[in-house]
């Protein structure tokens, strides 16, 4: 059985339209046939562009003028400055005249802004100002996270750090504002990723996880060094599994901190309290378990930490 609608006819679309005419007893508006009838797209192939103005001049009827003008809109724009002795804001506008939406249709674009210079009403202040963070706090919080990356970090890891998304910054650099955010910033810009080799990420993954002590996650990884895309081009899908098979030997063990990240950790708290810390300091403030000294020093771990650290201490 054939699903195909049937094709509509001029003297069919003509009779609908006569009908919903009777039944509101005045000339509907285009929206009230769309939405009782056929959409508006589907009058151009029976009468040609543009399809309502050309059905209403098939059926007699002339198109109803439009409820807002750009005279009309500017005037009540001068009643409302007056009403309030300043410039109104964008929403006072909206309450009281037309919504942005028309603003758009008659001023194209911008209609706030090109509503406000249209009128040329330069010798009252605006009360309006631009919403949204700053070129300067997005700029400071992009040096903070190369800084604490190390080098200039992609969209995907500034977005992450900082919170600010792509529209906050093409809000305040246009349209091609990663680039120009790039500029801004005078940071140098990471290594090509087309550019980059097997050995290159094999070296920032033992480099991450020397500066971790254990080995980094997934996440870690794509945040501080490079994406899962990355790694899928240079080793194959998957390719975080594939770099951890080529790294081999040299990775730590899955969630297991080593042993000499540990003492380090005991050693630096030991220098901040200046005195031996006991094992509840050392969990609060270094954050690892019983269970963490215990896997990489073996039972008891809090004790072999102890004897291992300070025969380091006495060898500094």
């Amino acid at each position: 059985m054939s699903t195909c609608r049937k094709k509509i006819t001029a003297d069919h679309v003509i009779k609908d339209y006569r009908e919903l005419e009777r039944k509101l007893g005045r000339q509907p508006t285009c929206v009230e046939y769309a939405k009782k009838y056929h959409s508006i797209s589907s009058l151009v192939p029976v009468f040609g562009r543009p399809g309502w103005r050309k059905l209403l001049e098939t059926v007699g009827a002339k198109p109803r003028p439009r409820r807002f003008s750009r005279e009309s809109v500017k005037d009540c724009y001068r009643r409302l400055t007056a009403e309030l002795g300043r410039v109104p804001d964008r929403k006072e506008y909206i309450e009281k005249c037309c919504s942005c939406t028309t603003l758009s249709i008659l001023f194209e674009g911008s209609g706030w802004s090109n509503l406000l210079r249209s009128v040329g009403d330069s010798s009252w202040p605006r009360t309006y100002k631009l919403k949204g963070p700053s070129k300067t706090s997005m700029l400071s919080a992009f040096r903070s996270a190369s800084t604490q990356l190390g080098k200039a970090p992609n969209l995907a890891q500034y977005q992450k750090l900082s919170g600010y998304t792509l529209k906050d910054i093409r809000y305040r650099f246009g349209e091609n504002a990663w680039q120009e955010f790039l500029k801004r910033s005078k940071i140098p810009a990471r290594t090509n990723p087309s550019s980059l080799t097997a050995k290159h990420l094999i070296q920032d993954f033992l480099k991450l996880q020397q500066a971790f002590g254990r080995r980094p996650s997934i996440n870690e990884y794509s945040t501080r060094c490079h994406t899962p895309k990355v790694l899928d081009r240079v080793f194959g899908k998957p390719g975080w599994k594939n770099m951890i098979s080529a790294v081999g030997a040299k990775a730590l063990p899955k969630n297991i901190i080593s042993a000499s990240h540990l003492v380090d950790d005991y050693i630096e708290l030991h220098r901040r309290l200046g005195k031996k810390p006991v094992f509840e300091e050392f969990r609060r403030m270094q954050r690892h378990s019983l269970n963490v000294l215990d896997r990489a020093f073996g039972k008891p771990g809090w004790s072999n930490l102890t004897i291992a650290a300070q025969r380091k201490m006495r060898n500094l």
